[in-house]
């Protein structure tokens, strides 16, 4: 995408995003993290569905649920599908 953020910055909005560019294209979007700075960033703004994003549970685990259930309600789709996972805990290290 050409965009490496910094911890305060935010993507601008006249940056076509993947997800935004792939959606245009027919795919169904979705994103599985529990990191909340993807989202503080502007990085998660064009997803058709997010997932995650609970910042205190362990990465591993909140991601194979909402993986678990993202799956499930696509089995049916025909179509493409991005699947954005993000298995980063969110200052684990610190933890």
């Amino acid at each position: 995408m050409g965009y490496f953020p910094t911890r305060l910055s935010v993507a601008p909005l006249e940056l076509a995003l993947l997800a935004a560019v792939l959606g245009e294209e027919g795919y169904e979007t979705f994103a599985c993290t529990t990191n909340g700075v993807l989202n503080d960033a502007g990085l998660l703004r064009d997803y058709d569905h997010l997932g995650g994003r609970d910042q205190d549970a362990p990465a591993d685990e909140h991601v194979d649920d909402c993986l678990e259930f993202e799956y499930g309600r696509l089995a049916d789709r025909t179509g493409p599908v991005l699947v954005h996972t993000h298995f980063l805990d969110p200052h684990d290290a610190y933890r």
